[in-house]
């Protein structure tokens, strides 16, 4: 059960990770020594193509090396990148907003979007625009033509003019 728990943390946290810290608020020292040996056997057989890392003091579940290739050819099909509510949340916000600020973004939806902002990124739907007039000059952000080519759109001034015809 302690496994399973490790396990489900790791995937809902996924690319951020888990602390050791954190970890040990759900199980102790000696029941995480062993929940993370029994995941390294479990990832380490041939029919996973999952592994467990560790980087300091975080811990990430993430795909093994030897299959990058596969996944890269994946990830490279625009027909095969889906977006979470959350991504398209922040980018529509990016979209009619934009050029703004993560900070910005985080008032309007009331939630932390760091990270959305970082996928949203490395998949080249948004790019950085500058840095803001506001103290402390936090990086802009606005879309790219990938955005545009992705969704099928000419411009945005084509989705602003829809928006404002509903």
């Amino acid at each position: 059960m302690k496994e399973a728990i490790v396990e489900g943390l790791l995937f809902i946290r996924g690319d951020i990770g888990v602390s050791k810290e954190e970890l040990l608020t759900v199980i102790n020292e000696e029941e995480l020594e062993e929940v993370i040996k029994l995941l390294n056997n479990k990832y380490s057989l041939e029919t996973s193509g999952l592994t467990l890392k560790k980087y300091g003091d975080l811990y990430k579940l993430t795909t093994k090396e030897e299959y990058s290739s596969y996944y890269e050819k994946f990830f490279d099909d625009p027909k095969n990148m889906n977006l979470s509510n959350s991504l398209l949340e922040v980018l529509s916000i990016i979209a009619f907003e934009g050029p703004i600020t993560v900070k910005s973004i985080e008032r309007i939806r009331g939630i932390s979007s760091r990270e959305q902002v970082r996928r949203l990124k490395s998949l080249d739907l948004i790019e950085e625009a500058g840095k803001s007039e506001e103290i402390g000059h936090a990086t802009l952000y606005k879309i790219t033509n990938n955005f545009l080519d992705f969704f099928g759109i000419e411009n945005l001034k084509e989705i602003k003019e829809e928006q404002t015809n509903i």
